[in-house]
């Protein structure tokens, strides 16, 4: 970060306990109704354009592939789920800071890598192409995290509300039309997303729900496809008063066109060498969070935002829904190693994800993990909303879990994939997942 990103960063850490600088704590001052709201109102006009716009290439697309996400889990959904963890183990690449430590590290794994948008080229920067790309949000931003590059095997899985710029990007010569798989984006008791969208997309046939952030969606489409067990590296979930977020790159040509159109002669990109080669990649520092985001300094002397905590707490409500083998390989992270079971990313890639058999929490462990989570960082103004956000999830009487219809995390926070009870029904079921 330079000149006028960096001298935002640095007065606010200089103003601590001001509603414009940092306070000390990782308590919200919003209820999950209230900032759930606040997401719905901000851009459900554009999931409605976006979706409207996308129809026509559905349309095309599925009347030649089968592109739906459920193809993708090649699982007999009737099976018990530890037999159809065929896929084996599964990075999911967050955006904090501890990436840049990390990414050079994940050319070597041999498992699945599932990664944002934000962070598909800095893994291709590394050698590391993923395996699969989550684009979830449906503005233009996401179109230039991942033009530049070219991706050979990595599988795009979006929904009909993502940006048409992407749609129209993803196909030769950048990436194989076909390398796609959609999902429904939903949202609790809205009638868009559980009516209107499985009426006008109703090959896809599965939905997922919104979890607040793209990694929190990646870590439920993993467990789906058959990925076990899970690490996550880079879910910081914060940061220091250097870093913000994990390096992106960009190609020197993306990097002339988005400053300066065709003016090349007025950008000065410099370009590193490695031995004899030129490096074809410039680094693109992370901004600080915009002035609109509260900042935080918790007890251990981490930096994050109300945003971020309610990750966490999204991320806790889907491992309990889930309960799936979970392990943070984030060194600096909101996430305590009492929380979650922590490995470096060193050794998870020497050992190909394998022995960690021990550490996995399981069942209630996990049920009460997540209700302390919950207490910890909800709002503690109100009792009743606070434990209503701890209960978050409870046992079906068949054996499943499920969230609450009034809560959850972060823009509906806990979520789970969805099957479609048949195409021209508006219900859906729950996949059903037996316990580990």
């Amino acid at each position: 970060m330079m000149g006028e990103e960096a001298k935002r960063l640095e007065e606010l850490l200089a103003e601590p306990d001001d509603d414009a600088g940092v306070a000390n704590g990782e308590q919200l001052t919003q209820t999950h109704d209230e900032r759930n709201m606040g997401v719905l109102r901000s851009w459900f006009p554009r999931w409605v354009r976006n979706a409207t716009q996308n129809w026509p290439t559905l349309e095309w697309e599925f009347g030649r592939r089968d592109l739906s996400l459920l193809n993708l889990a090649h699982i007999d959904h009737e099976r018990e789920r530890i037999e159809r963890h065929w896929r084996g183990p599964a990075i999911v690449v967050g955006s904090g800071p501890s990436l840049n430590d990390a990414a050079p590290l994940l050319k070597d794994w041999k498992g699945m890598v599932f990664c944002t948008g934000s962070n598909a080229k800095t893994l291709m920067r590394y050698g590391r192409e993923p395996d699969v790309i989550g684009m979830f949000d449906c503005g233009d931003a996401v179109y230039d995290q991942i033009r530049g590059a070219r991706y050979r095997k990595a599988k795009l899985v979006t929904n009909p509300s993502v940006s048409p710029k992407v749609m129209r990007w993803w196909r030769w010569p950048h990436a194989s039309r076909w390398n796609k798989r959609y999902y429904i984006m939903n949202h609790f008791g809205h009638d868009w997303f559980e009516d209107t969208l499985p009426v006008l997309f109703p090959y896809i046939r599965c939905s997922v729900m919104n979890a607040g952030s793209t990694g929190n969606n990646l870590v439920q489409i993993a467990w789906f496809i058959g990925c076990s067990p899970i690490f996550l590296v880079g879910f910081d979930l914060g940061f220091n008063e250097k870093v913000y977020r994990a390096d992106m790159f960009e190609r020197p040509w993306t990097a002339r066109v988005q400053r300066e159109g065709w003016k090349r002669h007025k950008v000065d990109v410099q370009l590193k060498r490695e031995g004899t080669l030129l490096d074809p990649w410039v680094r693109v520092c992370a901004p600080p969070p915009p002035p609109t985001r509260k900042i935080y300094r918790t007890a251990k002397g981490l930096l994050t935002t109300e945003e971020q905590i309610e990750y966490k707490m999204a991320l806790f409500d889907i491992w309990r829904i889930d309960r799936m083998p979970m392990i943070n390989c984030s060194p600096r992270s909101l996430i305590d190693p009492e929380e979650m079971p922590y490995v470096p990313i060193e050794e998870v890639i020497k050992s190909g994800g394998k022995g960690f058999e021990h550490l996995y929490k399981r069942g209630e462990e996990i049920d009460r993990i997540g209700e302390a989570v919950h207490a910890r960082h909800s709002r503690a103004s109100d009792e009743g909303d606070v434990d209503r956000q701890g209960k978050g999830v409870r046992p079906e009487s068949g054996g499943g879990v499920r969230p609450d219809q009034g809560g959850g995390g972060a823009a509906d926070g806990a979520g789970r994939v969805k099957r479609f009870a048949d195409a021209d029904s508006r219900a859906s079921d729950e996949v059903r997942r037996a316990g580990v």
